[in-house]
């Protein structure tokens, strides 16, 4: 869920961040009041999709969940991740993953395994998926903007920010969260690994009626050794401030 969370983030901010003309000075106020109202919200639901097309084959992991944000049980979430594709390679038993934590107790599927343990106790895995995205400055990476009001969806009446986000920028934006290039010891070279990534596109939809961010559609390309890999990523806000309901078997 906070990964769902830093991911809406950093597209609000890298769009917002573009600057001139009337779309951009109107997309900027509209998705800052996005983030100010995600920011209040108790509770969440959201759907993923990631999908990779390359040589002709697709391959789709969709995410579910939910997560408690704030009150008495905050911290408590769930999430599940299936996976679709050539049987061959997903193998016989196919793809299917989950995490539920209620208070500090962890419970994790995987590989047909199941494992809990507490997430508070010396040596457990870490949980806490993303780190402080508060470092990050995306506000020169946006090329252009556009905005279109009266659109839709999922029958929710909403605004189209849409954008073209400079890859490059982001890599070198993204390197210095936390003094990552340093500590990484700069492995690779961002300028190429830019030039293998074609230009993020990214579509927001916010709604008229509660100004939340409610969908998000994020598309790429890479290109490398004569071959082309393209990614898009989809979501989709399910719900707010409803009681966390785990689902069964969880």
């Amino acid at each position: 869920m906070r990964l769902r969370l830093a991911l809406v983030s950093v597209l609000a901010l890298a769009l917002a961040g573009c600057a001139g003309g009337p779309d951009a000075r109107e997309a900027q106020s509209l998705l800052e009041r996005a983030q100010a109202e995600q920011s209040k919200i108790a509770s969440a639901g959201y759907e993923l999709e990631l999908s990779a097309g390359m040589l002709g084959q697709k391959f789709a992991f969709t995410v579910d969940g939910a997560a408690q944000l704030k009150g008495k049980h905050a911290g408590d979430l769930y999430f599940r991740v299936r996976a679709s594709g050539p049987a061959a390679a997903l193998g016989p038993k196919g793809f299917d993953m989950w995490m539920a934590k209620r208070g500090s107790r962890v419970t994790m599927f995987m590989d047909g395994r199941r494992q809990s343990f507490d997430a508070t106790r010396a040596g457990a895995p870490n949980v806490d998926l993303v780190g402080s995205f508060g470092s990050l400055d995306f506000a020169s990476c946006v090329k252009s903007v556009q905005l279109e009001k009266g659109r839709s969806l999922n029958g929710e009446p909403a605004t189209r920010v849409a954008g073209v986000v400079d890859t490059g920028c982001i890599l070198r934006a993204a390197a210095k969260m936390n003094g990552l290039s340093e500590a990484a010891g700069q492995p690779f070279d961002l300028g190429e690994l830019a030039k293998k990534i074609a230009d993020v596109r990214a579509t927001l939809f916010v709604s008229d009626r509660s100004h939340l961010l409610i969908g998000a559609v994020v598309s790429t390309k890479i290109e490398a050794d004569g071959q082309r890999l393209d990614l898009q990523l989809s979501y989709r806000l399910t719900n707010v401030n409803r009681p966390l309901r785990f689902p069964r078997g969880l």
